[in-house]
């Protein structure tokens, strides 16, 4: 009846007021069957969980994509802006961390930044310089900078990984040029079974590279003693940018190294030696490892710069 409740205007059952099928709880605007629970795009998350309704490649706790200007994870950060506000700027200058950097390479590593090259940047140009004297009579160092010539060949621009150990001293080099004047991905992946190198341009893999000519970290290294640098000195350097420099004590897949590309990664992580994210309030508070900028190994115009 009209004070009922069912089937009228004021009751609860599919009226225009009541709880099921209309207005209420069920089938409508509510909370079953109605537009809030359908997962209109089919990725999973139904609407008002999914931050777009009409993209399949956009859902929370996704896979951030560093390109595509979409937020593919639904947290309100679109590509870059993911891993934060600034990087270091280096022209033609250089930071050092002056520690023992307590990398132990014999059992694989990968070295991972994001770089920007200026036209400006000549071959030999050093990204990342582990420049110890430890690992035998020798020393060892690993370098990782733009072909320059020596070593395997490559294209001018190319990624070039260097190694020595015991002072004996090798290289590879990828097979694709670096773009200038944009951020790109990099990675260099070493695996001590084959002592091939993988290069990552972008999350995309070239050829493994095989070391040639030595430079092999045997199972006894302990690691180099000395400084980290990032950017080069005297003539192995250009104007470069660096930002999230990630050095981890395994080499990494392929599909590691893309689904963090585009994300920050806790300090604690497993194997991850190096985590220079530059978003201190200064240079020297801008990692998350146990480094101290070197007083006197900093170029002055080597800066913390917003993007």
């Amino acid at each position: 009846d009209a004070t009922g409740d069912d089937d009228d205007a004021t009751g609860d059952d599919d009226d225009a007021t009541g709880d099921d099928d209309d207005s209420g709880d069920d089938d409508d605007s509510g909370d079953d069957d109605d537009s809030a629970a359908v997962d209109v795009d089919g990725d999973g998350s139904p609407a008002g969980v999914d931050c777009d309704d009409n993209d399949a490649d956009n859902f929370p706790g996704n896979v951030e994509d560093c390109f595509d200007g979409q937020d593919n994870d639904c947290d309100t950060l679109v590509d870059r802006a993911e891993t934060g506000d600034s990087y270091l700027a280096l022209p033609s200058a250089n930071a050092s961390w002056f520690t023992d950097s307590n990398i132990d390479y014999a059992g694989g590593y990968t070295i991972e930044a994001w770089i920007k090259v200026d036209a400006t940047a000549q071959s030999d140009t050093r990204f990342f310089w582990d420049k110890g004297t430890g690992g035998g009579t020798g020393g060892a160092y690993v370098i990782l900078d733009l072909y320059a010539g020596q070593g395997q060949a490559g294209p001018a621009g190319a990624l070039q990984l260097e190694t020595a150990f015991d002072g004996t001293s090798g290289s590879t080099t990828d097979q694709t040029a670096i773009t200038n004047a944009t951020w790109v991905h990099v990675a260099a992946v070493n695996d001590p079974a084959t002592q091939g190198t993988t290069y990552y341009i972008d999350g995309v893999a070239g050829a493994t590279q095989i070391l040639q000519d030595g430079g092999y970290f045997s199972a006894t290294t302990i690691h180099p003693a000395g400084d980290i640098m990032l950017g080069g000195s005297g003539t192995e350097m250009g104007s470069v940018h660096v930002d999230d420099v990630r050095i981890w004590g395994t080499p990494r897949s392929g599909q590691d190294i893309l689904d963090t590309m585009c994300a920050p990664v806790a300090s604690t992580a497993t194997d991850l030696y190096v985590n220079f994210t530059f978003e201190g309030a200064t240079l020297d508070a801008a990692d998350e490892g146990p480094y101290s900028l070197s007083s006197s190994g900093s170029s002055t115009s080597a800066a913390l710069t917003d993007y």
